[in-house]
């Protein structure tokens, strides 16, 4: 069989980026439409004062562009996939690179065979999935470990020999394989899910947590051996108790392993407060320093909205995507992983092989990578009125005459404010107690207090667009994309002007995403409707 190389560009180019404007993920009318009515003061007074000041710089937008869950998809999902700026796959619940266990997708199924001899491989499954995601375009992010066998192996030192031929098998054409250059490898998925469960079904480790660690080091062991370059972290842990994660840490620094990124999953159970993935960002910051790891970034390699919330309407869930891609913005998170195989909830982005409302949301995220140079904002908060501006830089591929502000209206369900009261949680054979839940669940999760938000002046906006650049002198164009309701990142509204002050006062009641993009009047025409050609990277983390 011939081996077949593929040729990945692990580093992020912000100023690369060229991305088409973001209706072409919806319907267009067509034409210009004519402004709005001016709105009266006692509307506008009901409006957040949001500023935008094009003139300040503060830093770079990053590419959070990344999705896990799902099997060999159709093409019209895959094509979806591009379309919306997905640009890194997280192999886990794929079927790719299980390597031993009782399942069916386990590569190497009989630890006891021969390590050495291809015959006792299994390769088929996994490199069928291998091949969609790279050939698709996307860049691997590997988990490694047994899919949902939680067996401990029986023997760690053939588990390692075992590993080092697959890895060899991708990377350097072992067996009649590939060179795929994978770089970047999550070692394991939810070990602290270690409880038998009837609730929510499979565990992923069934040993102590001391012998995972164990497990941990021999595997990180094995990958640096065969991939020196490689990016390695872990462990996608589930519960996000500090008792856990601080002796893992200790364990990592007892034997001098090193921690290229900590991951983390996030299921916003019950609280549906977008902001929570930054609230355990910054303890687990606080872990991490007090273990001695210092600037280690974070990957949420899982992560969607309550599971348990059976009302959440499209829109919400459209709103709470864009809210929390925005708000990872301001941490520490390097990359995330949205779960999409919580299908009806999740925030998932497919209904079918059709883009649901958070698709939209999530494309309409990825767009503002046209316009890397992130602004400096004012007017908005942290429980949900969510804003992101950027602007083109001088090497922007589509033009340099460019910037997008993201406008999201989100609202904390009244169900899920104030404290969570101590006690059994309605449709699980849970409780809570202080803050914990645990009962008939595989791990006990650990879920930040609850906030008693005071929602004001948030039925609309009253957006300033301050300093732009000299191209505004010769004009522009202002076009208004929505997601409510009626309209999935439909254009709403077009106007044009020039100056270097911008003002714009509209209704954008919550749940509702609003994409406003102004473009200098001299552009050049749009990148063609509905194509991405994000870079392919790994956020900077690559050697």
């Amino acid at each position: 069989m011939k081996v077949k190389a593929f040729r990945l560009d692990w580093q992020f180019r912000a100023a690369g980026a060229a991305l088409a404007l973001a209706a072409g993920l919806g319907a267009t009318t067509g034409h210009t439409q004519p402004a709005p009515a001016a709105q009266s003061s006692s509307e506008s007074g009901q409006y957040r004062d949001v500023v935008v000041d094009a003139g300040k710089s503060i830093g770079s937008i990053k590419p959070l562009t990344g999705f896990t869950g799902g099997r060999k998809g159709s093409a019209a999902k895959l094509a979806l996939m591009r379309q919306i700026g997905i640009t890194t796959w997280r192999t886990h619940d794929t079927g790719a690179l299980d390597i031993t266990g009782t399942s069916e997708s386990a590569i190497f199924p009989d630890l006891s065979a021969d390590a050495d001899n291809p015959a006792n491989y299994r390769f088929e499954a996994s490199d069928a999935q291998m091949l969609q995601i790279v050939e698709e375009g996307s860049v691997p992010f590997v988990r490694l470990g047994n899919g949902h066998d939680p067996a401990v192996p029986s023997d760690y030192k053939k588990y390692a020999k075992v590993l080092e031929h697959i890895l060899r098998h991708y990377n350097q054409g072992w067996d009649n394989g590939y060179h795929m250059n994978l770089k970047v490898f999550e070692i394991w998925n939810e070990p602290d899910m270690s409880k038998a469960s009837t609730t929510m079904g499979g565990r992923f480790w069934t040993g102590t947590p001391q012998q995972f660690y164990e497990l941990y080091g021999v595997i990180d062991q094995t990958v640096r051996k065969v991939v020196p370059d490689a990016v390695v972290g872990g462990p996608g842990q589930v519960g996000n108790g500090s008792d856990y994660r601080s002796d893992f840490f200790k364990y990592l620094k007892q034997h001098q392993i090193k921690l290229d990124f900590y991951s983390f999953h996030w299921y916003d159970v019950p609280s549906s407060n977008p902001n929570n993935v930054n609230r355990i960002a910054a303890d687990l910051n606080r872990d991490l320093e007090a273990a001695g790891f210092r600037n280690v970034p974070l990957v949420v390699s899982e992560w969607g909205y309550d599971l348990f919330d059976p009302t959440a309407k499209p829109t919400q869930l459209a709103a709470y995507t864009s809210a929390i891609l925005t708000y990872m913005q301001s941490s520490t998170i390097a990359q995330q992983y949205l779960e999409v195989l919580n299908i009806g909830k999740g925030g998932h982005v497919f209904e079918g092989d059709a883009l649901s409302p958070a698709g939209y949301a999530y494309g309409a995220t990825t767009s503002m990578l046209a316009t890397p140079e992130r602004l400096a904002v004012t007017g908005d908060d942290n429980i949900g009125f969510a804003v992101l501006a950027g602007a083109a830089t001088p090497t922007s591929t589509d033009t340099q005459e460019e910037i997008r502000v993201l406008i999201t209206n989100y609202e904390i369900p009244v169900q899920d404010r104030g404290p969570i009261p101590d006690g059994p949680v309605p449709g699980l054979k849970a409780s809570v107690t202080n803050n914990v839940l645990c009962g008939d669940l595989p791990a006990c999760y650990h879920i930040p207090p609850r906030i008693s938000p005071t929602y004001a002046r948030n039925s609309g906006y009253n957006l300033t667009v301050a300093n732009l650049p000299a191209w505004a002198d010769r004009g522009y164009t202002v076009t208004r994309y929505r997601i409510d309701g009626t309209k999935n990142l439909e254009q709403v509204n077009q106007t044009s002007g020039s100056g270097r002050t911008l003002k714009i006062a509209a209704s954008l009641p919550a749940p509702g995403v609003e994409l406003v993009v102004i473009r200098g009047a001299k552009a050049p025409a749009a990148t063609a409707l509905g194509i991405w050609s994000l870079p392919h990277h790994w956020n900077g983390l690559a050697r």
